[in-house]
């Protein structure tokens, strides 16, 4: 049997002018799930109708459920679906389904869908100016010299690079200058883990797209077509950090706040002299400092790129193994 609908009897809408009513049946109401998914709920309303030909939007309204609404026993469904059919072979009786299931509409909106990341380790050369000397000490440093405590020059090493890639979607306008500006910018604050200027934006790049997704109100409203634009930013990190480091030594040095040759007896130096802090040549054999330059602008990424996240899961099936490494 039928059971009112509930707007109460009699059932009444002036707006829908074809509709004479509509009760919601038992027969046909059902939920199905699976141990795969999320489960479905069907909802079966009889509408009566005035006219032989009646508008089908107006039937299919006559419920008095709007798209989105949540099933009645469970918060988590949501009115996704719904189909309109005449019943048997009466002209003035019309059956509408409503289906019900979880809906996440998170990615519908191109510009609301999760970043993703990619991630890759490779090695650049860099100079070398220091050495481990301890086997199995992987923090103590010393400045690579010779036996007679000169500093050895223009030798390379591998270090390590860890590069971030992070795809979106930007909501227009694209930031051309910002994107301008942050190209080959380092790190003003600690983002991602890493402390300032250890992260470098490599590149920005973007495409514009054009997708077309439903209207708010799919009975009412068209499609909507939507511009936005596919970014793909690349940032590299880089422990020992993005400045110029070069050794503090010269062929002059200043004395009386003058600068002047150093000498060797009474001879200019023949090659590069150590140099303290204070532009004064060192005692001749003590190993020279380093001099460290900023050589790339620096501004905050926090707020500006997606940071990488923790990916911390508790419940199943992160409470599950993973294969263990063999």
């Amino acid at each position: 049997m039928p059971e009112p609908n509930s707007l109460g009897p009699p059932w009444s809408n002036p707006l829908l002018t074809d509709v004479t009513d509509c009760r919601e049946l038992f027969r046909g109401k059902s939920r199905q799930a699976s141990i795969d998914g999320n489960p479905t709920y069907t909802r079966i309303f009889l509408v009566r109708v005035k006219t032989v030909n009646p508008d089908l939007a107006q039937v299919a309204s006559a419920p008095g459920i709007n798209w989105r609404d949540v099933y009645p026993d469970d918060a988590n469904a949501y009115l996704v679906e719904s189909n309109t059919q005449q019943e048997g072979d009466s002209a003035f009786h019309y059956k509408v389904t409503y289906q019900y299931r979880y809906l996440d509409e998170s990615e519908k909106i191109p510009w609301q869908r999760p970043p993703q990341f990619s991630f890759s380790g490779s090695l650049a050369s860099a100079p070398c100016f220091w050495h481990y000397p301890n086997a199995g000490d992987n923090e103590t440093k010393q400045i690579i010299v010779n036996t007679a405590k000169d500093p050895l020059s223009g030798l390379d090493r591998d270090e390590g690079e860890f590069n971030v890639t992070i795809s979106y979607n930007q909501k227009p306008p694209f930031g051309y200058a910002k994107a301008q500006l942050y190209v080959g910018a380092i790190n003003s604050d600690t983002w991602s883990g890493g402390l300032p200027k250890t992260w470098k934006c490599q590149s920005i790049a973007a495409n514009r797209k054009i997708e077309t997704i439903p209207g708010v109100n799919p009975s009412t409203d068209p499609p909507v077509r939507v511009v936005y634009y596919e970014t793909s930013v690349s940032i590299a990190y880089r422990n020992t950090g993005w400045d110029l480091q070069t050794w503090n030594v010269g062929f002059n040095e200043i004395k009386g706040g003058k600068r002047v040759k150093i000498l060797a007896g009474s001879e200019p130096v023949s090659e590069p002299a150590a140099l303290n802090s204070n532009g004064t040549a060192k005692t001749p054999g003590l190993p020279p400092d380093m001099l460290t330059f900023r050589i790339y602008r620096t501004l905050p990424f926090v707020g500006t790129f997606h940071q990488i996240p923790s990916d911390l899961f508790a419940g199943w099936p992160y409470n599950t193994p993973a294969i263990a490494v063999t």
